[in-house]
C-alpha cells in the first residue's frame, strides 16, 4: 500500500461506490477522513478501503 498524505485524492475499493473521488482531509492511524465536493458530511473510512489516484 503506497503512503496517502493530506491533500491526496483517493477512491473507494469495492464493495464501496469506486465512482467518487474524495480528497483527504486528515489521517489519523489507519484512518482517514475524506471529502467530496457537495456532500454534506465527511466521510472517516479505514486506509484499506482505498486506492489512491496517482
Amino acid at each position: 500500500m503506497c503512503s496517502i498524505i493530506v491533500g491526496d485524492l483517493v477512491k473507494l475499493l469495492p464493495p464501496f461506490s469506486s465512482k467518487h473521488v474524495y480528497e483527504v482531509k486528515a489521517v489519523s492511524g489507519a484512518y482517514l477522513t475524506l471529502y467530496r465536493e457537495k456532500e454534506h458530511k465527511d466521510l472517516v473510512i479505514y486506509i484499506k478501503c482505498l486506492q489512491k489516484i496517482n
